[in-house]
């Protein structure tokens, strides 16, 4: 949020410093690596209908060249495995 805001300000010609409590940026968009994977911090997708980020996403162009879409089922990770959360047949 504090970076859409920052975008917003700087389209309108202010000039922004962004400043970051954390020790690396991102807030709930931020990553950690575990396992040597990397995962985000807090569990978060963009949708189809998530019109508004979808359309600053498409506005940075260099945004919208990272960023890659798939189908995806839930899943969560407990002692080294992971486990879907799309439904309870799965689990028989």
């Amino acid at each position: 949020m504090g970076m859409t805001l920052a975008l917003h300000l700087a389209q309108k010609g202010y000039q922004v410093t962004i400043l970051e409590a954390a020790p690396e940026p991102g807030g709930l968009a931020g990553a950690k690596e575990m396992d040597g994977m990397v995962w985000d911090k807090f569990y978060h997708v963009i949708l189809m209908s998530d019109l508004n980020t979808r359309r600053i996403i498409k506005r940075r162009s260099v945004l919208s060249t990272k960023l890659t879409g798939r189908d995806q089922k839930p899943e969560f990770f407990s002692d080294g495995k992971l486990y879907s959360m799309s439904n309870v047949v799965e689990y028989s």
